[in-house]
């Protein structure tokens, strides 16, 4: 069992870092039933937003009913939802 968290090497994460990144696609509360890369998370950010958001649950639909998303939903904020547990 590999637990929650999967890392690579330090050596090949850092030279393969940004090619990974940008296959990388997870749930979000803005990306309906598809997945939204990093990329078109941060096109979709408020001018001014710095942070990124993000909640780890156990399934998409306790992170979609969580009070953290709910809140970041009324301000029309964007929260991505990397759910899928390894293991």
């Amino acid at each position: 069992m590999l637990g929650s968290c999967v890392r690579s090497p330090d050596a090949a994460g850092r030279r393969r870092r940004k090619p990974l990144s940008e296959l990388l696609r997870f749930p979000s509360s803005k990306s309906g039933e598809g997945l939204a890369t990093l990329k078109e998370y941060a096109g979709r950010m408020k001018p001014g937003q710095k942070e990124i958001y993000y909640i780890a649950a156990d399934s998409l639909a306790a992170a979609a009913n969580a009070p953290f998303v709910e809140q970041l939903i009324k301000r029309d904020l964007e929260a991505r939802a990397p759910a899928a547990r390894v293991g």
